[in-house]
């Protein structure tokens, strides 16, 4: 029986490093259906998406939720990826159907971005979130995930996040992991580590191989070395849009400015493009819930 998207998460050499480790090919394949996305889209929304469960994970809170937020002046202009509990994650791309003929088959994340910022929000339920921004050093997403660690939160990070197309655009397979080095550790098991890192494949041509991350993990990543894996829970592409979420979001633009829409309007879900209709009758009765909270009896 083919096993579905998950994560594992776990403790390596005597505890000296934690790993996060994740299969995302069909979280990264429902959001190139939901979203219709060009290749160099996918590959950047994918990459995105898999540091969100992978960075997701890493939260103590049950109730926590993180965003990724990429913001960048060229092409692709950037995509914003969101971890909720339970290895829920949904996202989009900011120019979903870039497309350009003489680059079809060379998608260099890094130069379609161009210069930009990389931004990450952890909503842990308390007064405010915390937030870190960095500027994007290559663009390409796993080497930007290891620089922000370093420099916003001075912990050593090993980041790894794959994306593999057929010919025909479908996604192979997706995953990645997230390696940290704990203030235990010694320079030689570092340096064994980074050894066994540089000698790992590509993830995801392993990933299209049938060979799943335990295996991974004993005979490349963590090869001559203890680990463990403490937690494995699966993950999918969910998004938790609603009707009843629209409307109270209309709710918030105020009686004048509902006023404008009494034709009737048809917003769609960013996250999985999902159409509501809101008839000028509906926009009415909005607007009369309004009235009805405003009055002084109410």
């Amino acid at each position: 029986m083919e096993r579905k998207d998950y994560l594992l998460r776990g403790m390596a050499c005597q505890e000296q490093f934690r790993f996060f480790a994740v299969v995302s090919t069909d979280v990264v394949q429902t959001a190139l259906d939901l979203h219709h996305l060009s290749p160099a889209s996918a590959l950047l929304l994918g990459r995105l998406l898999t540091a969100a469960l992978l960075m997701g994970s890493e939260l103590k809170s049950e109730v926590s939720s993180l965003t990724i937020n990429v913001e960048a002046e060229g092409l692709l202009k950037g995509a914003i990826a969101i971890y909720e509990p339970d290895g829920m994650v949904r996202g989009y791309a900011k120019n979903p159907h870039f497309f350009d003929e003489q680059i079809k088959n060379n998608w260099q994340v890094g130069k379609l971005l161009g210069k930009g910022t990389l931004n990450v929000i952890k909503d842990l339920k308390m007064k405010a979130p915390m937030t870190g921004t960095i500027e994007l050093i290559i663009g390409e997403i796993a080497e930007d995930i290891a620089h922000y660690y370093l420099h916003s939160e001075q912990i050593p990070t090993a980041v790894s996040l794959g994306v593999l197309f057929d010919s025909g655009g479908k996604i192979l397979s997706a995953g990645g992991y997230l390696i940290q080095q704990m203030p235990s550790a010694i320079p030689e098991d570092v340096d064994k580590l980074m050894i066994n890192l540089a000698n790992t494949p590509y993830i995801t041509d392993l990933l299209d191989m049938g060979i799943d991350w335990e295996r991974i993990l004993a005979e490349m990543l963590f090869k001559d070395m203890d680990w463990a894996v403490s937690k494995t829970i699966p993950v999918k592409y969910h998004c938790s849009c609603s009707r009843e979420r629209f409307a109270n979001a209309l709710r918030l633009l105020g009686k004048e400015e509902l006023q404008t829409m009494l034709s009737g309007i048809a917003p769609v879900c960013h996250y999985c493009n999902k159409q509501y209709e809101f008839t000028g009758e509906d926009i009415q009765q909005i607007i009369s819930s309004l009235t009805i909270q405003d009055s002084p009896s109410a």
